[in-house]
């Protein structure tokens, strides 16, 4: 079989073909027969917490976006009046970079917090905690209660913009942190407490350290509240069912005008009683601190020393290993990539990408597309019926591959170039007004999305039966490598993946317009819950560290691992099925490979045992030793026997889509 490339990309150059290991047999462990090499080679950057082949992928992107952040500052140092789209877009990215980057002038953002903390004092009312509370939505400060927009699905070919209401996030990174079941979890809180102290001290304020046993309150509430059923309600439905809810000034604050007139989607009724409860139970001194605290978390990682060096100690180093706070100039690409992602994608898209890379994807794809129909035809546990809607619900879905045709019309603010926080604050709210004009207008699927075409991820949403694919996970080794059984054991898999998600537990909830729809037949549920608790139990059998896999809480995951192995493989078979057996067994091997590439990752130990409590995927070697035993194509590319460590017996393997 042909190459499929005659030259060499610069990631080809840059990411090598693995050295199979000596040590270990495929077998035995193929993780490791496919990675231990580069895992003794690789290095994780003293400011990451871990290292895996997206990052590798990133590097190299990220070498691009540093030359647009350059030519962008060297642009707005000039200070002449933009005249073109992507020099407007170059102005304000190079004088956000200037506010990050200049040591002399990143006092001024502790100067600002210093004033929006004395502005916190002056809450009187539960009128003015509504009003603070939309404030931080509008300029996306983590807190109690968080606000954003989310496509979803109205009508067969019609999504709507609508604007979720949900519980929000506390100061620790994951609600697991503020339970019993987490491990060290008073040392923890303990650490938290302490830096706290230590930034009230630098900040010259009162010690508010005592309000984290109200975090601990609402922690368990807002546990509670992610299993409340979400409804739809207009705005003056939201004031006529919770009364105590201070809805006006939250909506004016959040910069909504006639916020009766819309709807919106509350997550919780739930968490809003709760909340009702404490603008009544708590006083105005407590909720004066606990917005202190957020504002001051929200800001510490962007301080300079030593604000950001306690943010790091904590956050980063204690909690997951970080050798080494991140450097400023990786920070601001950091934060530009967060506060601007739509202009630098533009920029990104209009510079390194070709268009090509978007019409050879796109008809891969559809070869995965059509595999998962054969899949789904010929599946034995699912009810005609069932197979019908779901193979609809696959015919259906909307591919947004690489960049989108066109992008919402974006109003950039003036920026400064000497306070970065003021940025956040300016960039954050243009982008709370972009969404406000977006609210509950219409558009068609696959047309434009969000997720940046730098991005090295892939992307599912039931609520719209869409899929976003950036181009950034085009690229080698996921697709582009010189066999085709590479680019299904890369790409293939992870567009697998993403299909599968459509039905597992939370994806077969909905139909194939994207619309809540209980659809699937008593007997499929049954017999779905019979097949997965196989799957939940192989999985309990897995450790790391001597802790056991949790398989419930990682199984859409590994669903999607399995459906999407299986997907890929079929479709690669499909293509190799008249070769020679010698070339046939070789593509087969190619695709297997590139599957264990595809998760190879080295992590710091502190990194791996948070993620075991709070991470929905499992650890990267049992993401690929879990999944190629349960398929006998494996066994027929690397001639694995009964002696060997991870051989199943043909009838133990599982198989579900």
């Amino acid at each position: 079989m042909k190459t499929l490339k005659k030259y060499k990309t610069k990631f080809q150059k840059n990411i090598k073909y693995p050295e199979f290991s000596t040590l270990f047999h495929p077998g035995d462990n193929f993780y490791l027969y496919v990675n231990d090499e580069w895992l003794k080679k690789a290095d994780i950057p003293p400011y990451q917490v871990s290292y895996s082949v997206d990052d590798e992928i990133s590097d190299i992107i990220e070498k691009d976006l540093f030359n647009i952040l350059n030519d962008s500052q060297a642009h707005a140092a000039k200070g002449k009046e933009p005249k073109t789209f992507d020099n407007k877009v170059k102005d304000v990215i190079g004088r956000f970079v200037m506010s990050s980057n200049r040591a002399s002038v990143q006092n001024n953002s502790i100067k600002l917090l210093k004033e929006e903390i004395q502005k916190l004092r002056c809450i009187r009312s539960i009128d003015d905690i509504g009003e603070i509370l939309g404030s931080f939505c509008r300029n996306k400060i983590d807190c109690l209660v968080s606000a954003f927009l989310h496509l979803e699905r109205t009508k067969e070919n019609e999504s709507v913009y609508t604007l979720v209401i949900t519980s929000g996030s506390l100061g620790l990174p994951d609600i697991s942190y503020y339970k019993g079941t987490a491990p060290g979890k008073i040392r923890t809180l303990m650490s938290y407490i302490s830096l706290v102290k230590k930034v009230c001290k630098l900040l010259e304020i009162e010690d508010i350290s005592n309000i984290i046993t109200l975090e601990s309150y609402f922690a368990s509430h807002i546990q509670s509240s992610l299993l409340d059923e979400s409804i739809l309600l207009k705005g003056s439905e939201l004031e006529n069912k919770f009364k105590n809810f201070p809805w006006c000034t939250f909506f004016s604050s959040y910069g909504i005008t006639s916020w009766k007139d819309y709807t919106y989607r509350l997550q919780s009724n739930k968490f809003i009683h709760i909340l009702e409860k404490a603008f009544q139970s708590f006083q105005l001194d407590q909720w004066i601190q606990f917005f202190i605290l957020h504002i001051i978390l929200h800001a510490l990682p962007i301080l300079p020393p030593p604000y950001d060096d306690i943010d790091y100690d904590f956050f980063s180093k204690t909690l997951s290993g970080q050798e080494k706070k991140i450097e400023q100039k990786f920070l601001t690409l950091q934060l530009t990539k967060q506060y601007l992602t739509t202009p630098l994608s533009i920029l990104y898209k209009n510079t390194y990408l070709k268009e090509s890379l978007k019409k050879s994807a796109t008809q891969f794809i559809q070869n995965i597309r059509n595999s998962a129909l054969k899949q789904i035809e010929t599946n034995k546990w699912l009810e005609d019926k069932t197979k019908e809607i779901a193979k609809e619900k696959v015919h259906k879905m909307v591919l947004s591959i690489g960049w989108p045709e066109y992008y919402y019309k974006i109003n950039l603010p003036m920026l400064q170039t000497d306070n970065l926080l003021m940025n956040i604050y300016l960039l954050s709210a243009s982008s709370t007004d972009n969404d406000i004009y977006l609210l509950n207008k219409v558009s068609k699927p696959g047309k434009t999305w969000n997720e940046p075409s730098f991005y090295v991820n892939a992307f599912y949403y039931n609520e719209i039966n869409e899929f976003v694919i950036p181009a950034g996970i085009l690229e080698y080794p996921y697709f582009g490598g010189s066999s085709i059984g590479w680019n299904y054991g890369g790409l293939g898999c992870v567009i697998g993946h993403e299909m599968i998600h459509a039905f597992d537990n939370d994806g077969r909830l909905y139909d194939q317009y994207g619309l809540k729809n209980n659809w699937w037949l008593a007997r499929d549920n049954r017999r779905y819950n019979s097949i997965t608790k196989k799957l939940v139990e192989f999985y309990n059998n897995s450790e790391v560290y001597n802790i056991k896999i949790n398989g419930r809480l990682t199984l859409n995951e590994n669903l999607a691992d399995l459906g999407g192995v299986s997907i890929a493989l079929e479709a690669l078979k499909k293509e190799i099925k008249d070769l020679p057996d010698k070339e046939r067994i070789y593509q087969l091997q190619q695709f297997f490979i590139s599957y264990a590439v595809s998760w190879r990752t080295k992590e710091h130990k502190r990194k791996q045992l948070q993620s075991l409590f709070m991470d929905r995927h499992s650890p990267p070697d049992i993401r690929v030793n879990n999944i190629v035993v349960q398929f006998d194509e494996f066994y027929e590319a690397f001639s694995i026997k009964v002696e060997h460590k991870i051989y199943i017996p043909p009838e133990e393997r599982i198989r579900i889509f």
